[in-house]
C-alpha cells in the first residue's frame, strides 16, 4: 500500500485548481484541501477578468468538476501571515495563521497565491496617483475594494494609464464604455452608478518603449478601435513608418496593421466624442503639482536601443492630467516564515515548528529579486542556500511572476503535478526498496540535499485516525483555529456554490449576468440557509 499523499495548497486560483485537478487524477490516494484568503474561490477568473469578457470564465466549469471530488476540500477566508501584514494580505474577516500551521498536517505543499501586489514607481507617488489593480478590483467587487475610496471620475477629464498591457487596456474599455451597456454585466451596481458620475474625456495609454514591444493583444486593441462612441486618436506616421521593413512576429505584424487602420480612420478634434490615444518612448519620472494648482506628470523621452532596450535621451516632456493609474505589472507577497520553518529534518512535533518567538521578516523560499517564489525545475522550491525543500512546490504566478494567460496556468500547473507525482512515487519507491519491498513506481530520484518541513505520511495518518470526521469537514486543527479567533466563518466548496446560486439568481431578477454579494450580505444569506458559522460535521454532498 503506498504512503499518504495529503496536499495543502495556498491559494484557489485557476493554478491551484489545475494542479489539484491533474494530482487527483493520478493518484487514487491523494487528498488536496484548497486555501484561499477571500471566501470565494477561483482567484484572477472572479476578481481580474473584465466583466465584458464572459467567455474567459468557462473554466469555472472544470474547477467546479475538480471540487466535486470526495477527496477535495476548499477552505475560504483562510489567509496566512505575509510580510506586507493582515492590512494587504487578508480581509478582517479571515482567519490568519502561520505558513507553518499547515506544516504538521500534510504531506505535501503547493505555493499558488498568484502575484497579488502592484509594481509601481516611487516617484510617482502623489494624491492622484493609484494603481490600475486598485480600478480593477473596483470594479469586479474585489472585498479589498470595499475599503478604499472610489475613483475620483467626477471631477477627471484626462486620465493617464502608465503601461502597454491587457489590464490598460480592460481598464479604458471599461471607463470610457457606455455605462447603461455595461450594467447587464458582472458589474455590481454602486460600480455603475459611480461611472455615470464620470466627466473622463480622455485616456492617454504610455509606455517606454516602442510599438513592436507592447505587451497586450490583438483582440484587445480591435475591441478598444471598435468602442462605440469612442474615437482614437492617430498616432504619428513618424513611429509607426521604421517599423515597415522591420523582422516583426506574426502577433506584432497584426497590431501593426490594426495600429495603422486605426491611426488612418478620420478623427475630429473637438467633437465631442470621447477618446483615447497610445504614446511611445516615455518614461514617467514625477507627478506633481504646479503653480496654478494643474497636475502634472513628467516624462523622460526615450529611444530604443540595438537590443530592443529603452534608453533615455536627456529629453523630457510634461503632461496635464487629473488621474494617474500604473500598470506595470504584479509580483508576489512573501510569507512571515519562521526560522524553524525550514528544520533540516522532518519533526513529528508541531511545537517544534513555531513559536512566537520565531517569526523572522525573511521568507527563506521568496527571491527578493525576481520578487515571487524561489524554484528550480518543474516548480520545486528551493530554500535562500539553495537546498531543494522536500514535498514543497509553487506554480503560476507565485512561481513565474504575473505573465502569461489562463491556458499558460494551466499547462504550468500539470507539468508541476506531474513532477510532484513523481517524486512522491520515486520516494515510495526507494522507502519500498530499503524496506525490503517491491517499488510502487519510478520517477525522480530524490535529492540529497534538501530540508523538510512538511509532516511524514506517518504522522498524517495518525491524526487522521484520531480526526475521522475531519476527512469530511473542517480537520481539527483549523476547527481549534476558527473558534480561537472567533471568526464568523470559513466557506466550503458547497456554501460557495450556494452563495454562487444566489447571485446568479437575484442577477437574473435585475436582468444581469449576476449580482455579486458583499461578505456581509453573504455571512447573513449562509445563516438563513441553515449553514452554521463553524460546522462540526458536515459531510460532503
Amino acid at each position: 500500500m503506498p504512503p499518504l499523499f495529503r496536499l495543502a495548497v495556498v491559494g484557489a486560483g485557476p493554478s491551484a485548481f489545475y494542479t489539484a485537478s491533474r494530482v487527483l487524477s493520478r493518484l487514487p490516494e491523494a487528498r488536496v484541501d484548497l486555501f484561499d484568503r477571500l471566501w470565494a474561490p477561483h482567484g484572477l477568473v472572479r476578481f481580474g477578468v473584465a466583466p465584458d469578457h464572459p467567455e474567459v470564465k468557462n473554466c469555472i466549469h472544470k474547477f467546479d468538476e475538480t471540487a466535486s471530488d470526495s477527496r477535495f476540500r476548499f477552505f475560504g477566508n483562510v489567509a496566512f501571515k505575509t510580510q506586507n501584514g493582515p492590512s494587504m494580505s487578508s480581509l478582517r474577516h479571515s482567519l490568519v495563521l502561520p505558513l507553518s500551521s499547515l506544516f504538521p498536517h500534510y504531506t505535501h505543499l503547493l505555493v499558488a497565491n498568484g502575484a497579488n501586489l502592484p509594481n509601481t514607481i516611487a516617484s510617482l507617488e502623489s494624491s492622484f496617483t493609484l494603481s490600475a489593480l486598485s480600478l480593477v478590483h473596483w470594479y469586479t467587487g474585489h472585498p479589498m475594494s470595499a475599503r478604499l475610496p472610489p475613483p475620483p471620475l467626477s471631477t477627471t477629464k484626462h486620465i493617464t494609464l502608465v503601461g502597454h498591457g491587457n489590464v490598460s487596456l480592460d481598464v479604458a474599455r471599461l471607463l470610457l464604455s457606455d455605462p447603461t451597456e455595461l450594467a447587464k454585466l458582472d458589474i455590481p451596481p454602486h460600480v455603475i452608478e459611480h461611472l455615470k458620475t464620470s466627466t473622463v474625456e480622455h485616456i492617454n495609454i504610455v509606455s517606454r518603449r516602442g510599438p513592436a514591444q507592447v505587451a497586450f493583444t490583438a483582440k484587445e486593441l480591435r475591441e478598444m478601435m471598435n468602442l462605440s462612441g469612442v474615437a482614437f486618436r492617430p498616432i504619428p506616421d513618424s513611429t509607426l513608418a521604421p517599423l515597415d521593413n522591420a523582422n516583426l512576429t506574426r502577433q506584432q505584424s497584426r497590431l501593426l496593421q490594426l495600429l495603422k487602420k486605426g491611426s488612418k480612420e478620420s478623427y475630429v478634434a473637438g467633437s465631442g466624442a470621447k477618446t483615447w490615444s497610445l504614446e511611445f518612448f516615455r518614461s514617467p519620472t514625477r507627478a506633481f503639482v504646479d503653480e496654478n494648482g494643474q497636475k502634472q506628470i513628467e516624462f523622460d523621452l526615450n529611444e530604443l536601443d540595438e537590443q530592443g532596450r529603452a534608453v533615455r535621451t536627456g529629453k523630457k516632456e510634461i503632461q496635464r492630467t487629473d488621474l494617474i493609474a500604473t500598470s506595470l505589472g504584479y509580483h508576489s507577497d512573501p510569507f512571515q516564515q519562521s526560522s524553524s520553518s525550514s528544520p533540516s529534518h522532518p519533526s513529528s512535533s508541531p511545537s517544534e515548528i513555531t513559536s512566537p518567538e520565531d517569526v523572522v521578516r525573511e521568507d527563506p523560499w521568496y527571491d527578493p529579486i525576481l520578487k515571487r517564489v524561489r524554484t528550480s525545475s518543474h516548480g520545486r522550491v528551493m530554500d535562500a542556500e539553495g537546498r531543494h525543500v522536500s514535498n514543497v512546490y509553487a506554480s503560476g504566478w507565485a512561481a513565474n511572476g504575473a505573465r502569461g494567460v489562463i491556458a499558460s496556468s494551466m499547462y504550468d500547473a500539470y507539468d508541476v503535478a506531474d513532477t510532484m507525482v513523481a517524486d512522491y512515487l520515486a520516494t515510495s519507491a526507494a522507502e519500498g526498496q530499503a524496506a525490503g519491498q517491491e517499488p510502487v513506481s519510478h520517477g525522480t530520484a530524490p535529492f540529497e540535499s534538501a530540508v523538510f518541513p512538511m509532516a511524514s505520511p506517518a504522522d498524517v495518518m495518525a491524526q487522521e485516525e484520531a480526526d475521522p470526521i475531519g476527512l469530511y469537514t473542517y480537520p481539527a486543527w483549523l476547527e481549534k483555529e476558527i473558534h480561537a479567533q472567533e471568526i464568523s466563518r470559513v466557506v466550503t466548496y458547497d456554501q460557495w456554490k450556494r452563495v454562487d446560486a444566489e447571485e446568479i439568481r437575484r442577477g437574473k431578477e435585475a436582468g444581469k449576468e449576476r449580482e455579486r454579494m458583499s461578505w456581509k450580505e453573504i455571512d447573513l444569506f449562509l445563516a438563513s440557509e441553515g449553514q452554521p458559522a463553524h460546522p462540526e460535521s458536515l459531510e460532503k454532498d
